[in-house]
Order: C-alpha cells, then sequence, then structure tokens
C-alpha cells in the first residue's frame, strides 16, 4: 500500500518539483532491493571505479612522472581500450 507523507514547508514547491520528477521518471529508478535481493546483482558501482583507478594508476603513477589534465585523459582512454581488448576495433574505425 502506497502512502503519502504529507510536509508543510516554506519550500514546498521545490518538494513538489521533486515528486513530479520521481513520479515522472519512476519507470528509470532502479529498484535497489529487488535489484540486490532477488538478481544478486551488485547494488554500488564500487567495482567500476576501483577498476578505472587501477587502470590510472597502473600506467600514470610511477617515479619522475607528470600529467596534465588532457594527457592523462588521452593516456587513460588507450589503456583502457588495450584492456578490454578493444585496441584493433578502435584503430579500424579511426583508420
Amino acid at each position: 500500500m502506497e502512502q503519502k507523507i504529507h510536509v508543510v514547508t516554506a519550500r514546498q514547491p521545490i518538494l513538489e518539483e521533486l515528486e513530479k520528477y520521481i513520479l515522472k521518471h519512476e519507470h528509470e529508478i532502479i529498484d535497489y532491493d529487488t535489484r540486490w535481493r532477488f538478481a544478486c546483482k551488485a547494488v554500488s558501482s564500487g567495482r567500476g571505479e576501483k577498476a578505472n583507478d587501477q587502470i590510472v594508476c597502473i600506467r600514470q603513477k610511477h617515479s619522475g612522472k607528470s600529467w596534465c589534465e588532457e594527457g592523462s585523459h588521452a593516456m587513460t582512454t588507450l589503456h583502457r581500450l588495450n584492456v578490454n581488448k578493444q585496441w584493433d576495433v578502435f584503430w579500424n574505425v579511426a583508420a
């Protein structure tokens, strides 16, 4: 049974806007309880974030190296292509 909580606040217009947004996008919102309990799928992005950290660290964090943001992004992208075995596909399309 769905319950509606009534809140009285000076920020009522903001709450109403948030409620409209949530109701409009309800079908896009992940039900993490179901995902975890019944599908046995991870609820966090921790694995992906850790993998990204490792990609950056393995390639870029060595003594005496420094990177500008643009170079760091480019190197990370190339290393990610290699790790994901997409190197040849990328260069065949880019050529």
